[in-house]
């Protein structure tokens, strides 16, 4: 039998090893070419074929001769896709056009100078796209497109279809878009004639529209042609696009202006900048747009990469994170950019928000336009909006609404599917658990049972008795074991439909749409809002249009209210602690430490006291026990010389100073704090917290009259509390935090001083006390007042009273000086000369 079976087995073996060769053949062999050669074409045909200027990315260079195309390769523009479009686009038909790869120029390397991996890089895309749509080929929804990798752009995914491209191919790209043909709705890639990839299909965002063949290119060199003759032939003839009949094509036309018009939005900042800039862009497509989002976009679409997740900090200067200094340090490409631009007679949107706000900058970005002859002009975008842009700020604010309870719908069905799939398993698990113990216990009573059977065997043989048949007993048939009632299952969670949401009341009222990325960064718009204003016609624009509100002086006076509303809150970030402030922190510290020292001194001076007093006693006792042991040996009769025992003198009679009581004396009738009598210090019951309250006092005093005198503008001569801790901060050089002094907010920190600052009602922080005071003692005086209040408050029982501010250990920033802290020196306990 054994013979028969390793023959069968060869003969699986074999049929297993043919049919692999088999389906390599089949993978190997192309498909069979189903493409046919082109009829003639009869009637009219398009004229010549030009690569129009709207057409064309500002960086694409065009030959006088031997239709050439180049990118600008200088101060980061060797990182950007050129792109280009052709003036004919195919709308039914097969035809093609070629373009051969006159030289590339990649430098791919790693170096310390390029931490970010990112060198500039050739890259090739080739394909056709709609009217008006990008001119990269990076929208499946708007192109379909092969690059020099190899990969097909014109669906949900990004595919491998063929071989890369490189220096010296002649690449020829085909549409077709003939109803009789079966690659119909197809777009197809040849090198030197030889199909690299089968048909792709077009995706149907693009079926039955007129598509126009278009290049992506950066580092490279191209040459383009479109006819009537191609390059490299195809397996099959096929007419080129240069030739295409009138009625299978769409001619774009453009008349160029004589000059090119450039527009300057001016918007202030989180009021609609940029979706009035995104609005304008739809209906006028024929301009550029000249930022820095732009320029961040377009570098994302020319496949760089970000080092830097999240959002961007803002969109007046997003940041770039690409790790390349020429993108990252937002002048170098701008500058390029801008010199390009006036180089073009186009249309163009120069969007800055602070620059077109400030009027030294408005004139730095005007001055190259106006010098190129292009027509300037101011959009004013102020005050309430039109109800065309409030209509659709309203719905770009109910789509964000919408998208953000559809995101919470999504993860709620999520977290439902995912508890409801693990309960599942649990239960599945118990059941397998609760069976895996039935056969346990199964298997352990039929090993009992042989345990039994084997045991009397062997007593049986042991007494030589015959080991006796046992009947075969009829195995009694197991009982059936009720079936346990199954919990029922919970049915599985269905997604369902998000909830469909509308606008409130207040939402409806809103003139922009809620900000998620601000127009600037709050460092940007603090220190430059103050130089916003509206453009004037003497800056040089030839005209100013006014969208919102209609009239120039009623702009101004919307602007100058803003900026006179955002000086009450804002803070000063370049503010800067004077002379005069550095001088009064010392005179300051030098106080302090006069009354430490005092303080110092007079501990010590009790401490000498209790030590001399201390010495006498002890002296007085060992008088008198020398004395009674002297008197006990003469009552004794011995015969003994008499001891001279010393007499200590009795200073009873010394004159002790006054008593001072001091919860008794006056506070602010005292001259001296060092010194109410006898040396004793006004602050001798000052514990850390007093101490770290009369520094705070003092410290927030100080601020509010120095930040009046160093922000030198009347309009912001205020600290709101949201700003407090940081001009705290950037005048005293550490953190003012509520928690070190056991409060939960800047409010509640300044009450514990309400004495010498408070908080107003407008939320700004006031000063009881001029800034010139004759003596920093009024200070001491205060904290001794609160400290006598508060130990009535805390003997009364009232808990609140209690601070708990923390104690502060090792070395701190002190007004600029590297200080040790160290807690306050107090009386020792025990009674006090005033006591005995």
């Amino acid at each position: 039998m054994a013979a028969p079976l390793e023959k069968k087995q060869k003969t699986e073996g074999e049929e297993a090893k043919d049919v692999e060769m088999t389906e390599k053949k089949e993978v190997a062999e192309p498909p069979k070419e189903q493409e046919k050669d082109a009829k003639p074409l009869k009637g009219n045909k398009v004229g010549g074929i030009e690569f129009l200027r709207p057409d064309t990315t500002v960086n694409v260079m065009t030959s006088t001769v031997g239709d050439l195309l180049m990118a600008v390769r200088d101060n980061g523009f060797q990182y950007l896709l050129a792109g280009a479009r052709a003036s004919v686009g195919v709308k039914s038909g097969r035809y093609m056009f070629e373009v051969k790869i006159v030289e590339s120029s990649s430098t791919a390397k790693y170096s310390a100078a390029d931490p970010s991996g990112q060198y500039p890089q050739s890259l090739l895309k080739i394909g056709f796209s709609a009217a008006g749509s990008s001119l990269l080929l990076d929208s499946s929804e708007t192109s379909a497109s092969f690059d020099s990798e190899g990969h097909f752009s014109g669906s949900a995914s990004h595919v491998k279809v063929s071989k890369k491209l490189y220096s010296g191919d002649v690449v020829s790209c085909l549409l077709n878009l003939d109803k009789a043909s079966p690659n119909f709705n197809t777009i197809s890639l040849f090198k030197g004639g030889a199909r690299i990839s089968q048909p792709q299909a077009l995706p149907d965002s693009l079926k039955g529209k007129p598509l126009f063949p278009t290049v992506a290119f950066k580092c490279m060199t191209l040459h383009t042609s479109f006819g009537p003759e191609p390059i490299c032939p195809l397996p099959f003839k096929c007419h080129m696009v240069g030739s295409a009949l009138q009625s299978d094509a769409e001619v774009t036309k453009f008349d160029a202006p004589d000059a090119g018009e450039v527009l300057f939005p001016v918007s202030l900042p989180d009021e609609g900048s940029f979706d009035y800039l995104d609005m304008y862009l739809e209906k006028n497509p024929g301009y550029v747009e000249i930022s820095d989002r732009a320029i961040r976009d377009w570098a994302e679409k020319s496949a760089l990469w970000t080092r830097k997740g999240g959002a961007p900090t803002s969109n007046d200067r997003p940041e770039m994170g690409f790790g390349i200094k020429q993108l990252d340090d937002g002048y170098t490409v701008k500058g390029m950019l801008r010199a390009l631009c006036a180089l073009q007679q186009r249309n163009y949107v120069v969007m800055e928000v602070k620059g077109n706000l400030v009027k030294e900058e408005r004139a730095t970005a005007l001055a190259p336009f106006k010098a190129a002859g292009f027509k300037t002009s101011a959009m004013v975008l102020v005050g309430p909006p039109s109800v065309e842009f409030k209509k659709r700020a309203q719905a770009l604010t109910l789509k964000m609404k919408q998208a953000a309870s559809d995101k919470e719908h999504n993860e709620k069905f999520e977290a439902e599917k995912k508890k409801w799939a693990l309960a599942k398993k649990a239960k599945a698990m118990e059941k397998a658990r609760k069976k895996a113990l039935k056969e346990k216990e199964k298997a352990a009573k039929a090993r009992a049972k042989t345990v039994e059977e084997a045991r009397k065997k062997a007593a049986a043989l042991k007494e030589g008795k015959e080991v006796e048949k046992e009947e075969e007993k009829k195995e009694e048939p197991e009982e059936e074991e009720e079936p346990e009632e199954e919990e029922p299952e919970e049915p599985e969670p269905v997604k369902g439909d998000p909830p469909t949401v509308s606008l409130t009341a207040e939402e409806k009222l809103l003139n922009f749409k809620p900000v998620v990325v601000p127009d600037l960064t709050p460092f940007a718009l603090n220190t430059t809002f103050t130089q916003f204003s509206v453009p004037e016609k003497e800056e040089g624009f030839d005209s100013l249009k006014y969208v919102f509100l209609k009239e120039g002086a009623k702009c101004k006076k919307h602007v100058e209210e803003w900026v006179a509303a955002r000086k009450r809150t804002a803070r000063v970030e370049d503010v800067k602690p004077s002379a005069e402030f550095h001088a009064s922190t010392r005179a300051w510290s030098t106080a302090v430490a006069g009354w430490r020292d005092a303080l110092q001194k007079y501990q010590a001076k009790l401490a000498k006291k209790r030590s001399e007093k201390a010495a006498k006693e002890a002296k007085k006792k060992q008088a008198a026990a020398a004395k009674a042991k002297a008197e006990a040996e003469k009552k004794d009769g011995e015969d003994k010389k008499e001891e001279v025992v010393e007499e200590v003198e009795d200073d009873d009679d010394e004159e002790e100073e006054p008593e001072i009581d001091l919860e008794s004396i006056d506070i602010f009738g005292v001259d001296d704090v060092k010194d109410i009598g006898g040396g004793m210090p006004l602050y001798k019951e000052f514990a850390h917290e007093d101490w770290a309250l009369l520094s705070l006092a003092f410290e927030l005093h100080a601020l509010g009259h120095s930040f009046k005198r160093d922000v030198k503008d009347e309009e912001r001569n205020m600290i709101h509390v949201d700003h407090l801790d940081f001009y705290y901060e950037k005048y005293f050089k550490k953190p003012l935090s509520p928690k070190s002094y056991g409060v939960d907010s800047l409010r509640d920190v300044v009450g514990l001083v309400n004495d010498v600052v408070y908080i107003n009602g407008k939320g700004v922080l006031e000063n009881c006390f001029q800034e010139e005071l004759e003596s920093y003692q009024v200070f001491v005086k205060i904290a001794e007042e609160a400290r006598r209040f508060r130990r009535i408050r805390i003997d009364l029982g009232e808990e609140a009273a209690v601070l708990k501010i923390a104690v502060q250990h090792g070395s701190q920033q002190h007004h600029g000086q590297k200080r040790t802290w160290k807690p306050p020196l107090r009386a020792p306990k025990g009674p006090s000369p005033q006591d005995e």
